[in-house]
């Protein structure tokens, strides 16, 4: 276990920042101490932001003072693009973007959904990821909650003002779409993993590993990976490490490509892969289902765990600040580490500066 120190947050009085459009910034008397579900830093603003409880915090001095986005509906998510654009998921279906590090934001044309669905249904965005063009690409998912559920790949292009189908098709099924994940890579490629039907569905399709460039949408398979049984789980989740190598996590396994996706191999990682991400340093980072953070620094072949001394955390997602912080979301606030996980730093407490380390 690595150990956990507290830190000194000052309050100070609440003060606001109103952004160009009307975006209305208050300052918080603490930092987000609840569930952050995402985290970014901003390199180009020096500003970290983090989702917590349906709220957006950001922070311009490592997490020493907070302001939070004051907005009628609910955040649910950060994400940052290549070129420092912010974009936040609204009310779950809905998408906002910013160019000026979180001083303003618009509205992105409505998503919407993928056709007539019978009362019952909801759609919510599951994944959103931004190409080094700008291409914004986004996993809708429509679901009744029972026994019905489809996932697809929509894209929207700068100024456009509506959004394209873009779901690969798996020729000879006939199935609704189940797309698991997508990434972008930086020279312009990207990678999706999919099925079509409902994944626990008896006879479901292998599950299929797609490659597009931005702007074309011409899917090409890359590799299939057998599902002989329905259970079998598909890829989740994709990472691009330094060296162009692919790492990607199924609710039980973790695998690495080196040759672009067309084959992969079992890295024996013996955790449940909750989130993965990797650093400026070169370390990988996962966050396991078993409440445990884990680090390589040799390209997954070997792993330390550096799970901070916290009696029932939960670790959500990993931002870092070059290669000086690292941040991690947790369901008790946010900590961050100057020493690649050794000591962690809790900058949702507010401690005695003479307490000393938390045991």
């Amino acid at each position: 276990m690595a150990a956990l120190m507290s830190s000194n947050c000052e309050e100070s009085e609440p003060t606001s920042d109103m952004g160009e459009n009307g975006d209305h910034w208050q300052q918080a008397g603490a930092p987000p101490s609840g569930t952050v579900s995402t985290i970014v830093y901003d390199s180009t603003m020096s500003t970290l932001f983090a989702v917590s409880d349906g709220l957006l915090f950001r922070s311009q001095d490592e997490g020493a003072t907070w302001y939070i986005l004051e907005r009628d509906n609910e955040i649910n998510s950060i994400h940052i693009g290549p070129n420092g654009n912010l974009f936040a998921v609204v009310s779950d279906i809905d998408l906002i973007k910013s160019s000026d590090g979180g001083a303003s934001w618009i509205e992105l044309p409505s998503i919407g959904s993928g056709g007539a669905k019978p009362e019952g249904y909801t759609s919510w965005l599951d994944e959103v990821t931004i190409t080094p063009a700008g291409f914004i690409l986004i996993i809708l998912v429509e679901s009744n909650f029972d026994d019905e559920r489809t996932e697809s790949l929509r894209i929207l292009t700068e100024g456009e003002a509506a959004w394209q189908a873009v779901t690969p098709n798996i020729t000879g099924f006939t199935g609704d779409p189940y797309v698991f994940t997508v990434t972008a890579f930086a020279d312009g490629s990207v990678l999706v993993s999919h099925i079509e039907c409902h994944y626990m569905e008896p006879g479901c399709s292998d599950n299929v590993i797609f490659r597009a460039m931005e702007g074309i949408w011409e899917w090409e398979v890359v590799s299939v990976r057998s599902r002989e049984d329905p259970y079998e789980p598909s890829f989740s989740g994709f990472m691009i490490s330094a060296n162009g190598d692919i790492f990607a996590n199924t609710y039980f396994e973790l695998f690495r490509s080196t040759d672009n996706g067309a084959t992969w191999v079992d890295l024996e990682f013996g955790y449940q892969t909750l989130t993965m991400s990797y650093s400026p340093l070169g370390d990988i980072f996962v966050a396991t289902r078993e409440s445990q953070i884990l680090r390589s620094g040799n390209n997954g072949n070997t792993w330390i765990e550096i799970s901070p001394e916290m009696e029932g955390g939960e670790f959500f997602d990993f931002a870092f600040k070059g290669g000086e912080l690292t941040f991690v979301g947790t369901s008790q606030g946010i900590l961050h580490s100057n020493d690649r996980g050794a000591t962690w730093l809790a900058i949702n407490e507010q401690l005695p500066a003479d307490q000393g380390s938390i045991d």
